[in-house]
């Protein structure tokens, strides 16, 4: 529509962007916004399969985010570096680690788990089934089976209550939020185990620093604390972050838009260009 000069301002899927990019037109403008989401893999240590951290930290490594950035969202979303999105208080500037298919197979091999069938639990989207797919194929390399069970919203957030607390391997998820890492540490508290942390992950250090961040007021201190909640997030193997994905907009070159850094538009102060 917007091509058509049918709408002035509007956001576009992913899928057009790389062909956008190739061939703008003249009187169009394209810009990608972010927001503070999250698209994350979630590794239960509940689960009698996943117990063994070993098997959890080969299924990390084994796992081509890369491919996963390319096959679903078209190469237009970053990797992530954690849950805390570029230019914000937490962000860390260092690249996780990349693919290590042979570092995986010696843990799995160690742990004494090929051969191993796990199921990721995953949103029906295209996006996510296309993921889950590159992460099965992966996974297939280290001597893990991988079961792909989709759902639609109400199955998929209802999963605690039909699966349980050792039903639940892998889940594919998606959490919206504001810019503060603490929307997110909060649904992974020891308290949260079961309700919205899926993962079991429990502990006391995590809770604690937690709060204490919360109450911090000096941004420095406040942004390492943020960094070892996200350090000891990592260090329980329980979490893959892959991407913030990107808001891209596109608007006619006739207006001068007004937007907030997630994209969401301010109509009142959009003005001609």
């Amino acid at each position: 529509a917007v091509q058509a000069g049918q709408v002035d301002w509007t956001r576009v899927s992913l899928s057009i962007v790389p062909k956008l990019r190739a061939n703008l037109p003249e009187n169009l403008s394209l810009e990608l916004k972010y927001a503070p989401d999250n698209v994350w893999m979630g590794l239960n240590q509940a689960s009698p399969r996943l117990s063994d951290i070993r098997v959890r930290q080969a299924i990390l490594k084994a796992i081509d985010v890369d491919a996963i950035l390319d096959g679903a969202y078209f190469g237009v979303a970053e990797r992530a570096h954690g849950p805390v999105s570029k230019g914000l208080l937490g962000y860390r500037e260092e690249a996780p680690a990349g693919r290590d298919v042979e570092g995986a197979k010696k843990l799995i091999d160690a742990a004494g788990a090929s051969g191993t069938t796990i199921t990721l639990d995953t949103l029906a989207d295209a996006d996510f089934l296309t993921g889950a797919q590159i992460v099965q194929a992966n996974l297939a390399e280290i001597g893990v089976n991988l079961v792909i069970d989709s759902h639609e919203g109400g199955s998929f957030w209802s999963l605690v209550s039909t699966k349980g607390k050792e039903g639940i391997d892998m889940n594919f998820n998606r959490w919206l939020a504001p810019p503060d890492l603490s929307w997110t540490t909060q649904w992974l508290l020891s308290s949260q185990a079961g309700v919205w942390n899926w993962q079991w992950f429990e502990s006391k250090e995590f809770d604690d620093l937690h709060f204490a961040a919360l109450g911090e007021t000096d941004n420095d201190k406040r942004a390492q604390m943020l960094m070892d909640l996200q350090q000891m997030l990592d260090d329980s193997a329980c979490y893959l972050w892959i991407t913030q994905p990107p808001r891209p907009m596109v608007w006619q070159n006739n207006i001068a838009p007004a937007m907030k850094p997630n994209g969401d538009p301010r109509l009142e102060l959009f003005q001609k260009a």
